[in-house]
């Protein structure tokens, strides 16, 4: 039997375990599938104070959105590149 959140999260609590990642099928959607990430927060006296969890949205839809924006950002920083380059050369007095 695969390991469930349950697992981890009190390992968490306890300080045993820093954070966990799991997947899952979405109980409330058929197609979807999401991905939670929890992090301990340590507070004083080494103790854990509480927990910080980012869920990811993994269906199709989801993957395609995430893949545009990264898409997106190579771009700029492709222009970014070509622009210093540019400007490198022409300082430099390149072609």
């Amino acid at each position: 039997m695969a390991p469930t959140a349950g697992d981890f999260f009190p390992n968490c609590l306890t300080g045993t375990r820093e954070s966990f990642q799991i997947e899952w099928p979405s109980p409330a959607v058929e197609s979807k599938s999401l991905r939670w990430t929890l992090w301990a927060l340590e507070g004083v006296n080494a103790g854990t104070d509480g927990a910080v969890v980012f869920v990811e949205d993994l269906s199709a839809p989801a993957l395609a959105r995430q893949r545009l924006q990264q898409a997106e950002r190579l771009e700029t920083i492709s222009q970014l590149a070509s622009v210093h380059e540019e400007r490198h050369r022409s300082r430099a007095g390149g072609p």
